[in-house]
């Protein structure tokens, strides 16, 4: 039953067919009835397995993970470089209860022949390992080289000079041979004394190292600051390759152990205790790993990478801190998504790859990679542009750059960048080879996901609609209460970014939160939310937007800007009433930062989709969204006309200064002497200061064009009181000081601006609007160009 138990290990979790369980359990004789014995051997296994073996047409199966054998997990971590977690697996010969088996001798034979190799390539096995290797195979000089250099690093030279002539004279009598140039230079540097180069046990590299030279040389020098420095990002920053690069230019030995393969709860120390290849050799008490550990390592320059920490952080912290307290000698250089928190930490985030043109780090990567996939793949003024596009889309992680840049072989690089809308179906197939959590775009992003707690995976999902970060204010009004705690905790695991005082998500994981909002039914309820937080904001800053402290407020809406965009095109689709609320509000907003268009745009997209009648109680708010919108040219579907009388169901003056601004340069420059133009003045016109210093500046320059000042000056002083200096005199006193204010810095010259003045000034005497006018184009005109006029004879120079 063993043997048949090994042949269907060596391929577990794959049928293995009758024919071969009985060529493998009797070779080429097999003995009548064959396949009734082979059932009954399959029974009887049945019955004291705690896993299952499963029948088929094909053959049997037994169901369980192939990394569980250890014969095929140790196959892997050679193929994955790591050595040393590799050696650690084995406990003697291979398959030696089944020996006899037919199919033993060879499988033996290759994983022996393996293990050599392993142990010839990487400096990884200790003394006692290398003895017993060389004492079975005493011709095979690599092996020896490799025991040479060992005994020489433990100070051991004699032992190894009787090595080296042993070997020489076993090679000249039985091959006729002198050593090898690899023995011989062995067996030089324990003759010249030289101190042997450290044992650098660290996972092979398959691909170059693209884009991150700096960051290479900063992450060394923190680690000769520092004996703990912690790499910290998102899942495919490339925390672990970047660690690896440091780890190969240090001095000393350098140890790398994968902490990935561990569950939670797993054991720390003794992957560790794996990873330096520590064996016991049974003649003493057994002793915990961690005590193994700080005698293996005390007197010793060792750099110790601990890799993948995040989801075993509190025992890799606690590991961390005891080691670096009992070995002085010892460094540790961590990988995580979250800082170990230990005392004395240096804590070097690991930014994204930069995306800014053809050579940055970001294009080079995916050239590189792509070539790979693809030779025939160019990087040229062609494919530049849409290269730097899905870099920037991707976020510059350079795990989502790789797994796009292998796509390149069979998807055209413009449909790569089309379809990166959908990320996680494009980015789905990866190296078959690397870990299950790095081979698609959405394992990398679900493996930080499942770490976080209830609490935090609610936050960070509700935080996705938030088209450009929040504030913690913001979080908290629309992911719920105690946002603002768990934001830091996001912040601390990388799955959020904080600059400037606001939390932002990468768009790669924004899109994964996104998709578990719509899972867990909380999409409307949390856009809803969104959209009426942002109409708060807005009806707070309004006010401001019309006083002194304009500039202040305006930067603070503008860091809002793709938030409030987001709020109005959501609620223009799902909630009529608020999203004219929110245009009527932020109305004026658009206009002041000089997005006249883009504030018509969303004003023309929630006409049409409330309609030409306006909802009850809201007509002040349609008109204003149906005017911001024609302003810009939009055409809207039945919006009003402001030369009509006051819309059905506007009851005046508005509440918002900005609609009357917006009604009178719609309706243009009025008659002066239509009898109900001061009824409709006065249902336009607001109470609050804004409104009436509106109102007057209008007032002024349509007294202006029409040229009854003096007489006009006294009827507006009747109607509003305190006006009568703006308005008399001859000339608008606004539109001089207007003219004044804004275009004085067009003319720089000091002796042009005393001419324009004159100029202005006797204009202004003038009883003739169309001599008036022509000064006022000529100033707006902003040059310096004398001109002339044949008035009486003067001239725009200045002199009578």
């Amino acid at each position: 039953m063993r043997a048949l138990l090994a042949v269907l290990a060596v391929d577990a979790g794959r049928v293995v067919g009758i024919d071969r369980l009985v060529d493998a359990l009797y070779g080429e004789r097999p003995p009548a009835g064959v396949v009734n014995a082979v059932q009954s051997q399959v029974s009887r296994l049945r019955s004291v397995l705690d896993v299952g073996v499963e029948r088929s047409a094909a053959g049997y199966r037994l169901v369980v993970d192939p990394w569980d054998v250890d014969a095929l997990r140790f196959e892997e971590l050679v193929a994955r470089g790591l050595p040393g977690e590799a050696l650690a697996l084995w406990r003697g010969p291979a398959l030696a209860d089944v020996g006899d088996a037919p199919f033993a001798a060879v499988l033996a034979a290759r994983w022996e022949e393996l293990r050599l190799k392993v142990v010839e390539d990487h400096d990884v096995a200790p003394v006692a390992v290398l003895r017993e290797l060389v004492a079975a195979h005493p011709l095979r000089e690599r092996l020896v080289a490799r025991l040479v250099r060992a005994l020489h690093g433990e100070g051991r030279q004699a032992e190894a000079l009787a090595l080296v002539d042993r070997t020489r004279r076993a090679l000249a009598e039985e091959l006729g041979a002198d050593p090898s140039p690899e023995l011989a230079a062995a067996h030089g540097e324990v003759l010249r004394g030289e101190r042997p180069a450290g044992r650098h046990v660290l996972p092979a590299q398959l691909t170059s190292f693209v884009g991150r030279g700096e960051e290479v040389r900063l992450v060394g020098q923190a680690l000769d600051r520092s004996r703990l420095v912690t790499l910290l990002g998102p899942g495919g920053a490339g925390k672990t390759r970047l660690a690896v690069e440091v780890a190969a230019t240090r001095p000393g030995d350098v140890f790398f152990v994968d902490l990935a393969p561990l569950g939670a709860g797993g054991d720390v120390p003794q992957a560790v205790v794996t990873a330096l290849g520590l064996r016991e050799d049974g003649l003493r008490v057994a002793r915990a790993a961690r005590e193994r550990l700080v005698a293996a390592l005390a007197g010793r320059d060792v750099l110790l990478v601990l890799d993948n920490c995040e989801h075993v952080v509190e025992d890799a912290a606690a590991l961390a801190g005891a080691l670096l307290v009992a070995c002085p000698g010892l460094r540790v250089l961590a990988t995580s998504r979250e800082a170990l928190g230990v005392t004395g930490e240096t804590v070097r985030p690991v930014p994204p790859l930069p995306a800014v043109d053809g050579s940055s780090p970001a294009v080079a990567l995916f050239a590189d990679r792509a070539v790979a996939a693809d030779p025939s793949f160019r990087l040229d003024a062609g494919t530049v542009p849409l290269v730097v596009a899905i870099c920037r889309a991707l976020d510059g992680m350079p795990l989502a750059i790789e797994l796009a840049a292998a796509r390149v072989r069979s998807l055209p690089l413009a449909e790569v960048a089309a379809r990166l809308d959908d990320r996680f179906r494009l980015l789905s197939r990866g190296n078959r080879a690397a870990a299950p959590r790095h081979r698609t775009l959405h394992a990398v992003v679900e493996w930080s996901w499942d770490l976080l707690s209830a609490e935090e995976r609610v936050v960070a999902r509700r935080l996705t609609v938030f088209a450009d970060g929040a504030t913690l204010e913001s979080a908290a009004a629309v992911c719920g209460a105690g946002a603002d705690d768990v934001l830091p905790m996001l912040v601390d695991k990388s799955l959020v970014e904080v600059s400037g005082g606001r939390y932002r998500m990468l768009d790669t994981i924004r899109a994964f939160g996104a998709a578990r909002l719509e899972e867990a039914g909380e999409r409307e309820a949390v856009r809803r939310a969104h959209a009426r937080w942002f109409l708060r904001v807005a009806v707070r800053a309004t006010p401001h937007l019309l006083r002194g402290e304009q500039l202040e407020w305006l930067a603070a809406v503008a860091g809002e800007h793709e938030n409030l965009k987001s709020a109005i095109r959501w609620a223009a689709g799902h909630d009529g009433e608020l999203a004219l609320r929110l245009v009527a509000e932020l109305g004026w907003y658009f206009w002041l930062r000089g997005l006249r268009s883009e504030g018509a745009a969303l004003a023309a997209e929630v006409v049409r989709a409330v309609g030409p009648v306006a909802p009850p109680g809201l007509s002040e708010e349609h008109l204003l969204c149906a005017l911001a919108a024609s302003a810009a040219g939009e055409a809207v579907p039945g919006a009003l006309s402001p030369r009509q009388d006051v819309p059905e169901g506007f009851v005046g003056p508005p509440t918002r200064p900005f609609l009357t601004m917006l009604w009178g340069m719609a309706y243009g420059v009025p008659d002066l002497g239509e009898p109900t133009l001061d009824a409709r003045r006065g249902h336009l016109v607001g109470a609050d200061p804004w409104s009436r210093s509106l109102a007057l500046a209008g007032l002024g320059m349509q007294y202006q064009y029409a040229g009854g000042w003096a007489r006009r000056g006294r009827r507006t002083s009747r109607r509003w009181p305190g006006s009568a200096g703006w308005v008399s005199g001859g000339a608008c006193r606004w539109c001089w000081r207007s003219w004044r204010n804004c275009r004085a810095p067009r003319v720089t010259c000091p002796r042009r601006w005393r001419t324009w003045t004159r100029r202005w000034r006797w204009a202004s005497s003038s009883a003739r609007p169309s001599t008036r006018r022509a000064c006022w184009r000529s100033a707006r005109s902003g040059t310096a160009t004398a001109g002339r006029s044949t008035r009486r004879g003067r001239t725009w120079s200045g002199r009578r």
